[in-house]
């Protein structure tokens, strides 16, 4: 497949498109140039080169007791299989060879018996278009590379993030979507099997028409028994999703059914099948006919507004889909849970668990089972410069009620040199640890992914809150004054919170910090961002003024404050962890138009 490569430059330009559609994740675009480092048992920082520089990555639990981590560094394409019990790596390989993609582009990987595959989407000459998937697999035990193949993209089209599964019997299925060369309003996919051995074709299905641009998306897929069940338009359909159950021994379909549009498909511990259907309900699915078990309108409290993102099924056999809610008026999104009974008794909850901030905006990414048979949930909220903080929550499956609050990381946003990081929950080994993946974005443009166990031990019960306060108005070429009030409200004293600024306005002067019942503040300005650092007891406070000069073309600007604790501070909501203020630029002295 030599002649096949092309220069990993040539994926540019469809790189940015995708970043353009999931910038909100916080996943593309942005940089800081320091992080305080977290609580770890084990902390794996990559690269492992001495340059310090890794353009992206991401980690994969492989079974329960190891992590497979895919990291672009200065010197290659690493690949490892690392220990998630003492987090020692396991194998180490670099593979230059085999791709021609960053990771940023979308990586999948599956494991079979003693086999690693890894697929992502690769180009052709005909710049900058992708058209087809690269897949290499290697030895799960030692990571030798065993074999490397290229399929090419249905009807021409340039495939986006394939996504891999394993048939459990030795071989693999892989879905891809992508857009068709000649057009981006058009799109086709295709689900591929292939042999775990050597990487041969065993069967392939293509869709039998170009779709719109829903068909450039991968088909989800789900593996049901030694079959795989697709919801795609396989069925000369191709504006409408529909389930086709395809035999795993050819590819033949056998049931299909077009009473179902869903936009997402999983398998359930009892071999079945749950979609969240495009109408905005769920449904429960019988693998083995296709036929109905059950349904459930996802209506409940958001009016159809709600969007999902993520999808985790309980020990007891729930159902928890995680999301947003989209107001018709100027609301911003708001973090949404759905928890659903898996039995069909109905939804058991619906709603936001935690107490809203409602000039804040945010949502829930992920749910993970946590080991006392409750859940995880992973949240992002952010202010109007998409700033923000990930922060983690209980939610009790009984109650229905987040029982702790803790902040993992700043947000990524949008621009660069501003201190940030992303995390992605991989497992809840044991009670106060967290296998965790997180990027950590730097001021050179680069990232750094680590795999590490968190210690997420509560040591402290309390709340912080923010008050940002400044004039509404600033003439132009005039001072304001602005200020950042912090304070905390617990049972014992904390050590290195964390505020963070937007400041629309340069600085007239220095930073000053007030403390009371407070101590160890520092202050930094850097890219019109504050950065504050200091320790508080209960009852403490801290104020950072500055004098801001009106030197700004724009007319409305927003001055914010972000503020968090040590993750080991649990807090009943992070409501009062943001605080924003407008102010205006006016064009005269005075301070009138």
């Amino acid at each position: 497949m030599t002649d096949l490569l092309m220069p990993r430059k040539i994926f540019q330009p469809f790189f940015y498109l995708i970043c353009a559609a999931i910038s909100a994740f916080g996943i593309c675009g942005s940089s800081f140039a320091e992080i305080a480092p977290w609580e770890t048992s084990w902390f794996l920082p990559a690269p492992l080169v001495s340059t310090g520089k890794a353009i992206a990555g991401s980690s994969f639990m492989d079974g329960t007791q190891n992590i497979l981590n895919e990291s672009l560094l200065s010197d290659g394409l690493h690949f490892r299989r690392l220990s998630a019990v003492d987090g020692s790596v396991l194998w180490d390989i670099v593979d230059n060879d085999s791709w021609t993609t960053s990771p940023n582009s979308g990586w999948s990987q599956a494991t079979n018996n003693d086999t690693i595959v890894i697929a992502a989407a690769t180009h052709s000459s005909f710049y900058p278009y992708p058209s087809g998937m690269s897949l290499a697999a290697f030895d799960r035990n030692t990571g030798e590379k065993r074999w490397v193949t290229y399929y090419l993209g249905a009807l021409g089209a340039a495939p986006i993030a394939p996504s891999l599964l394993s048939d459990g019997a030795g071989n693999f299925f892989l879905a891809a979507g992508g857009m068709v060369q000649c057009c981006y309003n058009n799109g086709g996919q295709s689900v591929i099997k292939f042999a775990g051995a050597d990487g041969t074709i065993l069967w392939r299905r293509d869709a039998d028409v170009v779709g719109n641009q829903s068909q450039a998306i991968p088909p989800a897929i789900t593996v049901s028994g030694t079959d795989v069940v697709v919801a795609g338009s396989f069925e000369s359909m191709p504006t409408v999703s529909k389930l086709v159950k395809l035999s795993g021994v050819d590819g033949t379909t056998l049931w299909n059914s077009s009473a179902y549009a869903p936009s997402a498909l999983y398998a359930t511990h009892d071999g079945n099948l749950v979609t969240f259907l495009r109408s905005g309900g769920f449904a429960k699915i019988n693998s083995a006919d296709g036929s109905l078990l059950w349904t459930e309108s996802a209506d409940d409290g958001c009016g159809g507004n709600c969007s999902y993102n993520g999808f985790q099924e309980m020990s007891n056999g729930d159902f928890l889909f995680v999301g947003s809610v989209s107001y018709p008026d100027e609301r911003p999104d708001m973090p949404w849970l759905f928890h659903l009974r898996g039995d069909g008794g109905g939804v058991a909850y619906a709603g936001n668990p935690t107490l809203p901030a409602p000039s804040i905006a945010g949502f829930i990414i992920q749910a993970m089972p946590s080991v006392d048979g409750n859940a995880w949930l992973r949240f992002s909220q952010y202010t109007n410069s998409y700033h923000g903080l990930a922060w983690l929550a209980k939610y009790n499956l009984t109650t229905h009620t987040v029982t702790t609050s803790q902040v993992a990381a700043l947000r990524p946003p949008t621009d660069a040199q501003t201190p940030s990081g992303y995390i992605n929950l991989l497992a809840n080994p044991s009670a106060n640890r967290l296998l965790v993946s997180r990027t950590d974005y730097k001021s050179d443009g680069t990232q750094a992914t680590v795999d590490a166990l968190l210690d997420n031990t509560i040591a402290a019960q309390g709340d912080l809150d923010i008050v940002v306060t400044s004039p509404k108005v600033i003439p132009h070429g005039g001072i304001a004054h602005i200020s950042m009030t912090v304070h905390y409200t617990g049972d014992v004293a904390i050590v290195g919170v964390k505020l963070f600024g937007v400041l629309p306005l340069p600085l007239s002067g220095n930073l000053i910090c007030s403390t009371q019942g407070a101590s160890n503040c520092t202050t930094d300005v850097s890219a019109g961002h504050l950065h504050a650092s200091f320790d508080l007891i209960p009852g403490g406070q801290v104020t950072v003024s500055a004098d801001l000069l009106g030197v700004n073309s724009e007319s409305q600007m927003w001055i914010e404050g972000i503020l968090y604790g040590p993750m080991s501070l649990s807090e009943p909501s992070i409501k009062n962890n943001f605080s924003t203020t407008p102010i205006a630029e006016t064009l005269f002295a005075s301070g009138f138009e």
